[in-house]
């Protein structure tokens, strides 16, 4: 699929096309992107560098180069070039301070490399510069959670809830804010919605520790048997269930639980935060 930026020049290249006239510079540099954007979509993306510097040089003052430049960063971030995507996403940042998509896609990468202050500052900086987007808030509060900051959290995803009520990443980071600040009784609504538009072991994973937290072990179970019916290899499903043997005092099935839980990925430290035991 084209992208929007490609549509557009692809629709100046027509009506060019269509009145006869010969291709020109600006011609040339719609189908270099247009090639690029191809490579993209076919993820050769060493390819895809080559058309988008070309289409640059080509055109050096054009302004639509800002978004091949961020894109370039992609590309490099992509291929594993995390600290060359940084410094072209910067250079794009410093010639457009006020691009929503450079701050975005740089973000994304400090994100990535665990420069979570940096990331957690660009996001502030979309959020200034564009309030009305959903996602940013989102990035935002999940920042702000890990850095401990559970009231900056709540705003960010305050904002992001009256954007975008109802869609499956709003709803995840709500379930998440309470799960992980011991509220689940408040999260498991949240978790109820999102099951009901995608229904994911994962999600019957994290109802069934919150209905744990709160006591319903009945609920606990048929969650983790419904999850266990979607994917049987998510450990946090036998992690689940472990706990749930071991308050009903069925140690022998706990710690099969548990060891069958570490086979499937989850971690000894993650068992031992929870008192199980193999």
């Amino acid at each position: 699929m084209k992208s929007f930026f490609t549509l557009i020049l692809s629709s100046i290249l027509f009506i060019a096309t269509a009145k006869g006239q010969e291709l020109t510079l600006d011609d040339k540099y719609i189908k270099l992107v247009e090639k690029g954007d191809s490579a993209v979509a076919a993820e050769s993306y060493a390819t895809a560098l080559e058309f988008y510097s070309e289409a640059m040089r080509l055109e050096p003052s054009n302004p639509s180069n800002i978004l091949l430049l961020s894109n370039t960063g992609m590309l490099q971030f992509y291929m594993g070039e995390d600290s060359l995507a940084i410094r072209t996403l910067s250079i794009a940042h410093d010639i457009a301070p006020s691009s929503v998509t450079v701050l975005m896609n740089r973000a994304r990468v400090y994100n990535a490399n665990s420069q979570y202050a940096r990331a957690l500052e660009d996001y502030d900086k979309v959020t200034q510069l564009d309030s009305t987007l959903a996602d940013p808030w989102r990035q935002k509060a999940m920042l702000q959670l890990q850095g401990g900051d559970v009231r900056g959290a709540e705003t960010s995803i305050e904002k992001a809830t009256a954007i975008e009520p109802d869609s499956s990443a709003t709803l995840l980071v709500n379930a998440i804010l309470y799960s992980s600040t011991s509220r689940p009784a408040e999260a498991i609504p949240y978790f109820t919605r999102l099951i009901k538009k995608d229904a994911e072991a994962e999600y019957y994973a994290a109802r069934a520790m919150c209905r744990l937290m709160t006591d319903d072990l009945n609920g606990a179970s048929e969650d983790i048997s419904d999850g266990l019916r979607l994917n049987d290899n998510d450990p946090e499903l036998y992690v689940a269930r472990a706990l749930l043997n071991k308050r009903r005092f069925r140690e022998k099935d706990s710690r099969q639980d548990a060891a069958t839980a570490m086979k499937k990925g989850a971690t000894i430290e993650r068992l031992q935060s929870l008192g199980l035991s193999l």
